[in-house]
């Protein structure tokens, strides 16, 4: 079933956390390597032909570098409407870490037309600030989502969401309105998406709460949404939303883990509220869906199919913690029931790989021939 390719930069751990699939075909991976040299983990990209072959035109081999500093890393990748990449991650700084955005050309060198280096770096002002996500728009602005550490006397763990946006010079866009953001402690930050009136939903995890942030395509927060912009859905056990998608109808899906174990999906309204997906027999409310495997699993992205399908890629933990196989599931809509597994893929909705050990799924992403390709890491020494 599963075609694979796994690609060591230079003998030091290698993860993938974005893809993207260029209109052609070709693959693009983000994340970071351990160049096991003087700067240590550097933001890294690898680009694949469509049948898994290194792109030998993309950089130095196929893989190209980002960051100057110690331990920098990607954690996000997309693709500009000119083609270039743009990457969202983290850049390690004398002080704070920051939030950094590098761009670079379609053939995998540094864009040095962004902020005049091919990155800019948002520094905390009271601690760390990390780049979870990145999104970018039609006039090829970027939108960087992370969180940034704000803690006081009361709230040691409190942090803050950071939402901001870059010119295609990459300087930051004083236009985008960044200066109310929600703050809470033990605040968790992971994914964003466009709604498709330039809304901005953000989610992540409180206090073991999936949580839900909307903001205008200004950047102001959008109080429309549920409780002055945020939804806190609260559930027995510990609760975070890795990935974010928004269905043509409007309803939103935070997916990630549920009870601490499952994969789980919660479907909510477009307002925070009533939930249009849900099916016949639970309208009006939000929607979690729940799926047991039997041990530990987490779904980390999601990808909605042009047939209406769902599909979700994680990680699923067998019953010696050692090991971990990489896990895809495929949900579909029922007019009573809402989204159910769909037992027409793999083996009654679930579809299990592994290419080394201790593999998980980051990234999920339909190529140019509707074919599922998956990004991730692997242990294997």
């Amino acid at each position: 079933v599963w075609g694979q390719t796994a690609t060591d930069f230079n003998n030091g751990d290698d993860v993938a956390y974005g893809m993207v699939v260029q209109p052609d075909g070709k693959i693009v991976v983000a994340g970071e390597s351990d160049t096991q040299g003087i700067f240590h983990k550097q933001v890294a990209l690898a680009r694949y032909n469509s049948d898994g072959s290194p792109d030998t035109s993309f950089g130095e081999q196929g893989l190209a570098f980002g960051g100057v500093h110690n331990d920098d890393a990607g954690r996000d990748v997309a693709l500009a409407s000119d083609g270039k990449f743009v990457v969202v991650g983290i850049r390690r700084g004398p002080s704070w870490d920051g939030l950094a955005v590098y761009r670079c050309h379609p053939d995998g060198s540094p864009d040095g037309s962004f902020n005049g280096l091919g990155f800019n770096v948002l520094p905390g002002a009271l601690g760390p600030t990390y780049g979870q996500a990145v999104l970018v728009q039609p006039d090829n602005k970027v939108i960087a989502v992370g969180w940034t550490a704000v803690p006081n006397s009361a709230q040691p763990n409190r942090r803050q969401v950071v939402v901001t946006r870059f010119n295609q010079d990459g300087t930051v866009d004083n236009s985008f309105e960044t200066d109310i953001q929600v703050a809470r402690e033990s605040f968790w930050i992971r994914d964003a998406a466009f709604q498709p009136d330039g809304k901005i939903v953000v989610v992540g995890g409180h206090a073991g709460n999936m949580i839900l942030i909307r903001y205008n395509a200004n950047g102001t927060l959008d109080t429309t949404f549920g409780n002055d912009g945020v939804v806190e859905v609260q559930e027995p056990g510990n609760n975070i939303a890795n990935a974010v998608a928004v269905l043509p109808n409007g309803d939103i899906i935070a997916a990630g883990y549920a009870n601490g174990s499952n994969f789980g999906l919660l479907f909510i309204g477009p307002d925070g509220g009533q939930c249009r997906s849900c099916g016949n027999l639970l309208a009006g409310t939000h929607f979690w869906l729940k799926t047991d495997f039997g041990h530990d699993e987490m779904i980390n992205d999601i990808l909605l199919q042009p047939n209406g399908r769902i599909l979700v890629a994680g990680g699923h933990r067998g019953g010696d913690v050692s090991t971990s196989t990489l896990l895809l599931a495929r949900y579909r809509f029922s007019i009573l029931r809402g989204y159910q597994l769909d037992t027409a893929f793999g083996d009654g909705g679930t579809l299990v790989g592994s290419v080394a050990n201790r593999d998980v799924g980051r990234a999920i992403a339909l190529d140019n021939e509707y074919r599922i390709v998956v990004a991730g890491y692997g242990h294997n020494g």
